[in-house]
């Protein structure tokens, strides 16, 4: 039991800590509110800057939009801000008819698209600003996009260069081959009139090159031509060309991924009723069979993949708006017309190699960089990264022969038919990846 003197000692010392604690309290209480006030404050701030541009926009009001950003009112993030589900440059593009007189209303579509508006950003309901423009056959909107769109996707794909770049140090110089067949088990001799093609991949360094044959239909029939894709190492770089190019060897003509718009597929754009048909994998399971056979020199595994394929189409109506902010604020009708369709059960062999030299982590790098202008390309690294296909083949090998749903009944048969290791020197990899002279742009 303690004495008097140290009993009250000891009461002094309990005081003492149970004021720190009040004050302290006291303290953080005082820190939350300021913290809540002044979070209120910046929330209030920016609803008010939010509302400001949408309702400068409907006003078509060009010079505050501009002096806006001048005085850094509006700032690059503003433009991410949604109204309806639309971005201030959505809602600047739907605004825009085709009997458009006022030019403001065009400037601030180039101002806003000047001053950091993402012209590759879908909206919510996952249409593309130019398919909005050409929704209200707006051709001057759709071809400013298209000239912006190009831009956008060579920086979108410099950004991730280096990254890839530096992956491709780590992969053995090499040599590969891709064949496609597109094909049904539903329409008989559908492959005598659909493209097949063999891409040609050369990889040297930091340097890519896609050879392949065919470009699109015309009057109903192919279109091929002898083509390459580059992506060159720019310290390597002997010519005036940029790293990133295309070019067709047959007609000796260099295209730039940056140059202008395409007056053509811009006029197409505007001409066509937009719908779209969409094909999305619901469910996943996978089988392992006993089969196994040599796929290209290569001992496979057989794996069946069973999808459920949800199918469904979508109508984009005219997306003119009424010019009136607080009319189309309050607007929750939406743009699309969407069908769905039955739900379709599909089976897809994948053969799965454990000896093949390279791994999927090796080649996706590739394919991503180089599906940047090849659909047929991005139609594979999609599927190849759905988590349970991906999951699948990183635990059993490599993929030597996918088969990707293309539809109900189409599919495209895909295989890795040739890998060979490259040693190429200085005169080979000029050869290989610099330009000729007398090509055109």
């Amino acid at each position: 039991m303690l004495n008097k003197k140290d009993q009250e000692a000891k009461d002094d010392l309990l005081n003492t800590e149970n004021e720190y604690l009040d004050k302290t309290t006291d303290r953080l209480k005082e820190d939350n509110t300021t913290k809540l006030i002044k979070g209120f404050e910046e929330e209030k701030k920016r609803q008010t800057v939010y509302s400001s541009i949408f309702k400068q926009i409907f006003e078509a009001d060009y010079e505050s939009i501009k002096q806006g950003f001048k005085n850094e009112v509006y700032t690059a993030d503003t433009l991410n801000e949604e109204l309806n589900g639309n971005s201030p440059l959505f809602i600047a593009v739907m605004l825009c008819s085709k009997e458009e007189k006022d030019n403001n209303r065009y400037k601030i579509v180039e101002l806003l698209l000047k001053s950091g508006g993402d012209v590759l950003k879908k909206n919510a309901e996952k249409w593309s600003l130019t398919e909005v423009a050409a929704s209200i056959k707006n051709q001057r909107i759709v071809t400013t996009l298209y000239e912006y769109k190009s831009s956008a996707k060579l920086k979108s794909w410099r950004r991730n260069q280096e990254i890839v770049m530096e992956h491709l140090k780590n992969i053995p110089d090499s040599y590969l081959e891709i064949k496609w067949n597109i094909n049904s088990g539903v329409i008989p001799f559908l492959s005598y009139f659909t493209p097949s093609d063999t891409y040609k991949i050369w990889k040297v360094g930091s340097s890519l090159r896609l050879d392949f044959t065919f470009l699109g239909y015309e009057s109903g029939k192919q279109k091929t031509s002898e083509m390459s894709l580059l992506m060159r190492e720019k310290a390597l770089l002997k010519d005036e060309h940029p790293e990133f190019v295309m070019i067709d060897r047959k007609e000796k003509v260099i295209y730039y991924p940056s140059h202008g718009s395409d007056e053509k597929a811009a006029t197409e754009l505007s001409d066509k009723e937009l719908t779209k048909k969409k094909t999305k994998i619901k469910e996943f399971n996978s089988k392992a069979l006993k089969d196994k056979k040599k796929i290209h020199g290569r001992e496979a595994q057989k794996y069946i993949l069973k999808f459920n394929l949800e199918k469904s189409m979508k109508k984009l109506g005219n997306c003119l708006i009424t010019s009136k902010y607080e009319d189309y604020k309050d607007n929750t009708e939406t743009l699309t017309k969407e069908d769905k369709l039955k739900d379709k059960h599909m089976e897809c062999p994948l053969w799965i190699s454990n000896d093949y030299p390279l791994k999927l982590s090796d080649v996706m790098p590739m394919i991503k960089t180089l599906a940047v202008h090849d659909d047929k390309l991005k139609k594979l690294e999609e599927y190849l990264r759905n988590e349970a296909v991906k999951e699948l083949i990183e635990d059993n090998g490599f993929p030597v022969r996918i088969q990707i749903p293309f539809g109900y009944t189409v599919y495209a048969e895909v295989s890795f038919t040739v890998y060979n290791k490259l040693t190429i020197d200085k005169d080979e990899y000029e050869k290989m990846f610099m330009i000729p002279e007398d090509y055109k742009v």
